[in-house]
């Protein structure tokens, strides 16, 4: 009788360790999938990105601010916020364009969500 239930107990566990196991395949399959995605993802962006030089960026901002100081009719606006908006425009976070402009991450950061603001907050038209 003992025997018999030390049998059990031992088929039980040997059953319970095989679903974990099987479990445990799942989950890692289901993880290398999801790695490959992101490393083609990653790939994906790394081909699709051209890296910018500064002096294309800047020149670009330079002709960006120029078209929207005609926009601004009544007002004037600094070159830097005009470059800033310019640069977001581009893709640049805040802070590479603080690093460029020599200004704070912290004052481009309020300039680029002042900016969102009045453009209805879509990040697309900066």
């Amino acid at each position: 009788m003992v025997y018999w239930l030390i049998l059990l107990a031992v088929a039980a566990v040997a059953a319970f360790a095989l679903m974990l196991s099987v479990r445990l395949l799942t989950v890692v399959r289901k993880l290398q999938e999801q790695v490959r995605n992101l490393q083609s993802t990653q790939d994906e962006t790394r081909a699709a990105s051209t890296p910018v030089s500064f002096s294309t960026s800047l020149g670009q901002a330079e002709r960006k601010a120029a078209e929207t100081q005609v926009q601004f009719k009544g007002g004037s606006q600094s070159d830097k916020y005009s470059y800033i908006a310019s640069m977001a425009g581009q893709g640049l976070d805040s802070t590479a364009i603080a690093a460029t402009l020599q200004m704070s991450v912290v004052e481009v950061e309020q300039l680029l969500s002042l900016a969102r603001l009045r453009h209805g907050g879509k990040r697309q038209q900066l």
